[in-house]
């Protein structure tokens, strides 16, 4: 038997930032989206392209990359990605990045076809790559292609019970649109070298970093036969079940608490235009009945 071994995986998530100015899935849920929960397994999309961030601090372009993908249909850049938040930051030698603001990213300049990128963190490294600088200004005209309109907090959702809940049921709610849910998690020693992807505790006592996998849908644990959360990770295919892992209902509430989001095709005018009308009809149903 060959035996594996333990590999550190870089994280790269700082925590994030409370902005009463984030738009959450909640305000779709509550007024035109019917908030019924999934009972049964399903994924939003098949987990494809598996990453391998070694350990370097780029799980936030990884994740997101890997996100877009699904819903664009081709190979995203995740040097691009990443060089293009650490300019929004306007440095590169902070460790990992901001989540928000990594997901500003494909909203403000876009996201570049991995066929039309120069670079690679392999044969280049992190420190260069990460340098906007480096990247030649027509870049950022192939990124519009796919520039995303809006994204959204798709975690605590009214009406449903949990976190685990509240990105289940925005997953579900979008699932049409192949939209995965990036997510951030406190990461932990021991899962550095899972077999098979199932996590079901959060350890004790444990040394941890913040991570970013992307969340795909739902299913059985084989262990302990509860759904779990489906979780596409960048650790390359020798972590867990060939790159992807199966959290519990616990491990999510107790350790993802940076922030969960979704790109969505509707920008703001669009939104306030939709929003407005049923804001109005709650508060006059509030006040009449």
């Amino acid at each position: 038997m060959v035996k594996k071994t333990r590999k550190r995986i870089g994280g790269g998530l700082r925590p994030l930032v409370p902005d009463s100015r984030d738009f959450k899935l909640e305000r779709l849920g509550g007024f035109f989206l019917e908030p019924k929960m999934p009972t049964k397994s399903f994924l939003v999309a098949e987990p494809k392209y598996i990453r391998d961030q070694g350990s370097d601090d780029s799980c936030t372009s990884r994740a997101i990359s890997t996100s877009l993908e699904k819903s664009e249909g081709v190979r995203i850049s995740e040097e691009f990605q990443f060089a293009k938040t650490k300019q929004l930051e306007g440095s590169i030698e902070q460790w990992g990045a901001d989540p928000r603001l990594a997901v500003k990213v494909p909203v403000k300049v876009g996201a570049l076809e991995k066929k039309f990128s120069p670079y690679t963190f392999s044969k280049d490294g992190r420190d260069f790559v990460s340098d906007w600088r480096n990247y030649d200004s027509v870049l950022d005209v192939n990124a519009r292609f796919h520039k995303q309109k809006s994204f959204f907090r798709a975690d605590d959702r009214p009406g449903t019970k949990d976190y685990f809940d509240s990105i289940i049921l925005s997953l579900w709610q979008n699932r049409e649109f192949k939209r995965t849910a990036p997510f951030g998690i406190d990461w932990y020693g021991r899962w550095n070298f899972s077999t098979t992807g199932v996590i079901e505790k959060v350890p004790e006592n444990e040394s941890k970093i913040g991570h970013m996998v992307e969340a795909l849908g739902l299913e059985v644990s084989p262990i302990s036969k509860k759904l779990h959360l489906v979780v596409q990770n960048s650790s390359g295919t020798g972590w867990g079940d060939n790159g992807v892992g199966y959290f519990s209902r616990e491990a999510i509430n107790t350790g993802a608490r940076y922030g969960a989001f979704q790109f969505i095709d509707l920008t703001d005018e669009q939104l306030a235009r939709i929003l407005y009308p049923c804001f109005v009809k709650r508060l006059w149903k509030d006040i009449f009945n």
